[in-house]
């Protein structure tokens, strides 16, 4: 899983995950992938909705599963293939509204 730094309210230099639509899949129905955004680093046997979990790496309290992550906006969401000529904007778009569609339906769901 690739990583990408980014700076927090308070300037902190933190990571999130850079998932494809095919990554985004297999982490979300194979549940057990956690991420530190201290390190970067991924954690295994990490619920999906894991808040502030300990890091097996760098042992910051850091590490959250990766639906928690989308529903936070904290995974970038990229595509497979850009570059590639039968690639149709609309595609992403779908894709996009699908992520958002998943976290308006967590969100509903933990307001319960």
């Amino acid at each position: 899983m690739e990583k990408q730094a980014y700076k927090t309210k308070k300037g902190i230099t933190q990571f999130k995950p850079v998932l494809t639509v095919a990554e985004m899949s297999h982490y979300q129905f194979n549940s057990g992938t956690g991420f530190c955004l201290a390190c970067g680093a991924e954690n295994d046997g990490v619920d999906p909705d894991c808040l502030r979990g300990e890091c097996e790496v760098c042992e910051a309290k850091k590490v959250y599963g990766i639906e928690e992550l989308m529903v936070m906006g904290l995974v970038n969401l990229v595509d497979e293939s850009p570059a590639t000529p039968d690639f149709e904007a609309d595609d992403f778009a779908l894709r996009a509204a699908d992520v958002a569609e998943f976290q308006q339906h967590h969100q509903q769901k933990e307001s319960r």
